[in-house]
């Protein structure tokens, strides 16, 4: 335009993210030679070779609290999911290590994405364990005899006792 002075418009947009993701990291118990009873069993969820949660099973299946993510944790982070050993002598316990890595990402409309990778792919998180009984039972039969009509002194070794199982004689026994 002829001898007017020019005008520059600027506009700026500004993009910004807002909110949070939350992803939840999850697995299963398997335990040949019997049932898992709920609570039996403590997993651990460290980050960087701390323990920052541990969960319990509810019977074959556990969970950890859902992580929460905000745009400062743009990025990748590596978690690795273990059992903890418990004390029941008859179960051997599970020494896999699993690596999940969240990548917590801009979707690119405000907010936030998160992938879930279980070592290295689309693994599910399964610790196997085995339980076995490791010592046997002991019984022990403990009764009276008590005689009626007959003299009131008994001599030792007099009376013999029989325990059958089946019909088969497993045990003896005297007075």
């Amino acid at each position: 335009v002829d001898g007017e002075a020019q005008k520059i418009i600027t506009f700026s947009s500004i993009y910004n993210i807002t909110g949070s993701a939350q992803v939840q990291i999850d697995g299963t118990k398997e335990l040949t030679g019997r049932d898992p009873d709920s609570g039996e069993f403590t997993f651990a969820l460290s980050k960087d070779g701390t323990v920052v949660q541990t969960a319990t099973n509810t019977g074959a299946a556990f969970a950890f609290e859902p992580l929460n993510f905000t745009k400062e944790d743009i990025g990748l982070h590596t978690y690795v999911v273990t059992e903890l050993a418990g004390d029941n002598s008859g179960v051997t316990y599970s020494q896999e290590r699993y690596t999940v890595a969240i990548t917590v990402s801009d979707n690119g409309q405000g907010g936030l994405s998160v992938t879930k990778q279980v070592n290295g792919g689309d693994a599910d998180i399964l610790f196997h364990n085995t339980y076995a009984i490791t010592k046997d039972a002991e019984l022990v039969l403990k009764g009276n005899k008590t005689l009626t009509g007959y003299r009131t002194a008994q001599t030792a070794g007099e009376f013999t006792f029989t325990v059958t199982e089946a019909g088969q004689r497993v045990a003896t026994g005297t007075n």
